[in-house]
């Protein structure tokens, strides 16, 4: 899709309350809830499938705090994690600009063209180090407009993009290209963690042709859905979702079968195989990242794509004993880096 497309695409909607526009990349003005954050989140795999990353800050103002994660996977197992969390809130935040980048210690999102290209900076107190620059081949995509049956899982605003990544880390002393697809995503609003049910975010990238966002929630302990198909050029908005899961163990996938409708009557059947697992825990809900191959059959031809299944839920407190140990062992592997 060409450049000039995606600089004018700035809507997804007629309804002019709607509207997404470039000023959105900024943080926007807080709300009277409590529980009120912004939040930035880009993730990248590589098409051969042995490498998976995401990156996310959130700034949480009414609380003062922010949090920051940039982890990830290689050959099935976790390999890094930065994790500069629940950290005080410089304030200052509040009148950074986008262009500027928005900061979390080390890591730093940066801005280059509104609503299609960003830089992910890491430059961590351990000395790892690494630019990504994600560059969006989608027109973004609200989880409010016209044609999205819901609203937001957990904020009150929500978009989501498809994009290529490239660029570089160097982790534990080692450096590694990253050329590949990935997925962003961007919300404003209440985001209580302690009230979410649960979701299921899946995210696949089969070529800068072909990308889908599936994602399934609560809201009023309703089930809700949402997400787009991206092809022949455009966004269409999911108007029917259905997610199978084959489990390794209970809240653990070892793959999928994802049947969606989009706006326009189209149906498709994806296939999702577990690659890698990365356990993220915070205050009681468990997000279990799992990097995953996909398969879709469109226009007569089987497609390969790369992306990631996103199942998050709420442990009791036997549960997250149960499950500490995994936990444990993910986050000192990923800090202890890959095996010579």
């Amino acid at each position: 899709m060409k450049k000039a497309a995606l600089a004018s695409s700035d809507t997804t909607s007629g309804d002019p309350r709607k509207r997404i526009v470039a000023g959105d990349e900024e943080l926007h003005p807080v709300g009277a809830a409590d529980h009120w954050q912004e939040s930035y989140y880009f993730n990248w795999a590589d098409p051969q499938g042995r490498s998976f990353g995401l990156a996310r800050i959130g700034y949480r103002f009414k609380e003062g705090r922010t949090d920051g994660v940039l982890l990830t996977m290689r050959d099935g197992q976790p390999e890094y994690v930065y994790a500069p969390v629940n950290l005080r809130l410089d304030p200052d935040t509040s009148r950074l600009r986008a262009a500027e980048g928005y900061r979390t210690h080390g890591l730093t999102f940066r801005m280059e063209q509104p609503l299609t290209r960003w830089k992910i900076l890491l430059d961590s107190e351990g000395g790892d180090k690494g630019e990504l620059t994600w560059t969006a081949f989608t027109p973004v995509f609200s989880f409010h407009s016209d044609n999205a049956p819901t609203g937001s899982v957990v904020a009150a605003n929500h978009i989501e993009q498809s994009g290529r990544v490239e660029g570089y880390l160097t982790l534990h002393g080692r450096r590694q290209e990253v050329q590949g697809f990935g997925q962003r995503d961007k919300s404003w609003g209440p985001r209580d963690w302690a009230s979410i049910k649960g979701w299921n975010w899946i995210a696949a990238q089969f070529g800068d042709d072909l990308s889908f966002n599936a994602t399934t929630g609560f809201e009023n302990d309703r089930p809700v859905i949402n997400g787009f198909v991206f092809r022949n050029g455009e966004n269409h908005a999911l108007q029917e979702l259905s997610i199978e899961y084959e489990w390794q163990r209970k809240h653990v996938p070892a793959g999928a079968r994802i049947v969606m409708r989009d706006e326009k009557g189209v149906r498709y059947e994806v296939r999702s195989r577990s690659l890698a697992q990365f356990p993220v825990f915070k205050k009681g809900f468990y997000i279990q990242e799992t990097h995953s191959q996909f398969e879709i059959r469109i226009g007569g031809k089987l497609r390969q794509g790369i992306g990631v299944v996103e199942h998050a839920w709420h442990a009791t407190t036997c549960q997250t004993l149960r499950r500490a140990p995994r936990l444990l062992s993910a986050v000192l592997q990923a800090r202890r880096g890959p095996k010579s």
